[in-house]
């Protein structure tokens, strides 16, 4: 009987971590896609040339971080 409790705990254990590690890793994904990846891309679409595609964007994702709420 002890051993089936402690069975049950250890998997409620690890399923609290495994949830929590998964919600750490989306906050760090987000952050190198806000900080890293989206500059990049936008310095990259200047370099292409194709201003027409990322002054658009930059307004677009400008207004969308003034309007979201933070979470």
């Amino acid at each position: 009987m002890l051993t089936l409790l402690f069975i049950c705990l250890l998997i409620w254990v690890v399923a609290k971590l495994l949830w929590w590690a998964v919600k750490a890793s989306w906050a760090i994904t987000k952050t190198l896609l806000a900080c890293v990846v989206l500059p990049i891309v936008l310095i990259a679409l200047f370099a292409l040339d194709l201003v027409i595609i990322a002054i658009p964007a930059l307004i677009l994702i400008g207004l969308v971080s003034m309007v979201a709420r933070p979470a």
